[in-house]
């Protein structure tokens, strides 16, 4: 099993266990901030942000979905 760190707290985690997100620009902080994480997570996922950065299930907030879950 690889283990990897968390990109927001550093916690040795399983990768299978982390979840992906797209790096933050200001508009998808704008679309966080007025509709929510998953709204934010959709319009990425839309409009072809990579998702690159792995967080954790505590850190990822809603909309985690790991495969294992």
């Amino acid at each position: 099993m690889t283990w990897v760190p968390c990109q927001r707290c550093k916690l040795l985690t399983q990768i299978d266990q982390l979840d992906s997100k797209p790096k933050m620009t200001p508009l998808l902080r704008v679309i966080n901030a007025a509709r929510g994480q998953i709204k934010m997570l959709a319009y990425a996922a839309d409009h072809g942000h990579d998702f690159t950065v792995l967080e954790c299930r505590t850190c990822y907030g809603p909309g985690w979905s790991s495969n294992t879950a």
